[in-house]
């Protein structure tokens, strides 16, 4: 969650990508909104059934490009169509109703869209109120006919490549081509939803590098088939992560110091007790009293909080 006050990151250990699984983690976490690849159970009854009632759906915006540029030949990569012979190359293309060059113009959509988030992104507002009106504004003056224009791009070649059914478009031939413009079909209605939301980004690229620690550490860790240490594992980068996301620069002097004043806490009320109850602290106890921490206070030792307060 990037876009609020107080950001936080929230992992899950499942067994996989089935409709419970996913259906679990919905349930818990009742979003408001929110931003995936084209996975089909995400859209699926079971899913929709367990979210609010008003819950926004934005597609990945970056997945969808990316069909697009795996469905290139490497000639139309890099600057293949700069230059005089670039030129030449894609007035061709255009003439015989080329997909890849139509591709490229999708791509080069993509990117004036993200430099649109830039620019809004590199502002300063005066306040909340006016972030979300210029966000909303910006995007609905430039995003939104941009946006437009692609749409008209993949129906003016969608008859030659897909077909529409009760259940959504699917290809006519199997080739990248169709793929990518059968996925960008079947998205289409949830590909404008940043549109009206100020505080939703247009692609999950968040929870990308946010994730890509755990990826690493599955290729790494000899217990990666234990369920018990995946859950332990999600626990951990939940807590590292939104440190990070928060401006926490050392995680491990933050939790060094939460743990001190956690233990010290609870000693100081383990003796106190002692004193109240048993009228003699001679010897060393072996462990805390219990409810020893029940008053210990972890407000300071929120991320944000933390940061504000080093200051």
């Amino acid at each position: 969650m990037p876009q609020v006050a107080t950001p936080f990151a929230v992992f899950y250990h499942l067994d996989g990508r089935s409709t419970e699984a996913i259906k679990a983690v919905a349930e818990n976490l009742k979003a408001e909104y929110f931003v995936t690849d084209g996975y089909a159970v995400y859209d699926s009854d079971a899913i929709e059934a367990v979210l609010p009632e008003n819950a926004q759906h934005q597609t990945c915006l970056c997945h969808v490009r990316r069909k697009f540029l795996n469905a290139l030949d490497d000639k139309f990569l890099g600057d293949a169509l700069r230059g005089e012979a670039g030129v030449a190359t894609a007035k061709e293309g255009l003439k015989n109703g080329s997909p890849e060059i139509f591709f490229c113009l999708l791509i080069e959509g993509y990117r004036k869209l993200y430099t649109i988030e830039s620019y809004i992104q590199s502002q300063e507002f005066e306040n909340e109120e006016e972030r979300i009106k210029e966000t909303l504004s910006i995007r609905q003056r430039y995003s939104a006919p941009l946006l437009d224009d692609m749409d008209g791009l993949v129906q003016g070649m969608a008859e030659r490549f897909a077909e529409r059914t009760g259940s959504g478009w699917v290809s006519k031939e199997r080739t990248p081509q169709a793929q990518a413009i059968v996925y960008y079909l079947n998205q289409l209605p949830k590909m404008r939803t940043y549109l009206t939301n100020a505080d939703m980004l247009p692609d999950s690229n968040g929870s990308e590098r946010a994730i890509r620690r755990t990826r690493l550490s599955e290729a790494t860790s000899f217990f990666r088939q234990s369920v018990e240490t995946g859950k332990a594992l999600a626990q951990l980068f939940t807590i590292l992560e939104t440190a990070r996301m928060n401006g926490i620069t050392d995680p491990l002097t933050w939790l060094n110091e939460y743990g001190r004043a956690w233990y010290q806490y609870s000693l100081d009320a383990t003796w106190n007790h002692d004193m109240q109850e048993l009228g003699d602290v001679r010897g060393r106890r072996r462990k805390f009293c219990k409810d020893s921490d029940a008053g210990f206070d972890v407000t300071p030792w929120l991320p944000w909080n933390y940061v504000k307060a080093a200051k």
